[in-house]
């Protein structure tokens, strides 16, 4: 038997989203710190933060989503707010050297994708540098690699690449990196 997220009867309940107010962003920013600190002392080598697949960072991230008008949106600075105060608090919490992030600005967004993924990309993969992040997870479309050079030049730490099919050679001359495969 397969479960099902829908009752029998088709009825469910399907909650409105709601902007954040101001005084909800350190309570999100600290749920991800209290999160990766229970990793560790858990056992986990590390925490991979996932800004990707529409999450809520993924919604600050995205100019076509993201509508504030507060310091948490417009500008690509104000946009990234969040995602660097999470990281932030994280690297503070459980040090440079345990964390990596997954952003996916290629991504839709509840159907709408960002206007200029490769500029927020390069911010955000330069933003990451100055946080020591240990890792940036790359995903890129797997037709047309767009920026994968400018985050290898903005970003000092270990690259992650995820593609479906490419070859070797071809992402060894475009990135000169060390490759992590799965």
């Amino acid at each position: 038997m397969f479960w099902n997220a829908v009752p029998d009867d088709g009825e469910y309940f399907k909650p409105k989203p709601k902007q954040l107010k101001a005084n909800e962003h350190p309570i999100i920013v600290n749920d991800f710190r209290i999160a990766a600190c229970n990793a560790i002392e858990a056992g986990f080598d590390g925490v991979e933060i996932n800004s990707a697949n529409s999450y809520i960072i993924d919604q600050f991230l995205n100019d076509q989503v993201n509508d504030r008008t507060d310091e948490y949106g417009g500008s690509i600075e104000n946009r990234c707010r969040l995602a660097l105060e999470i990281i932030g608090a994280v690297v503070e919490e459980i040090g440079a050297d345990r964390v990596g992030v997954k952003p996916s600005l290629f991504s839709e967004v509840y159907g709408k994708k960002d206007s200029n993924p490769e500029f927020l990309s390069t911010y955000l993969a330069t933003e990451f540098t100055k946080l020591g992040v240990l890792y940036r997870h790359v995903i890129e479309p797997k037709d047309e690699p767009r920026c994968l050079k400018s985050i290898r030049s903005a970003f000092e730490g270990t690259l992650l690449l995820l593609v479906d099919t490419i070859k070797l050679m071809e992402m060894k001359q475009l990135l000169k990196v060390m490759l992590i495969w799965f």
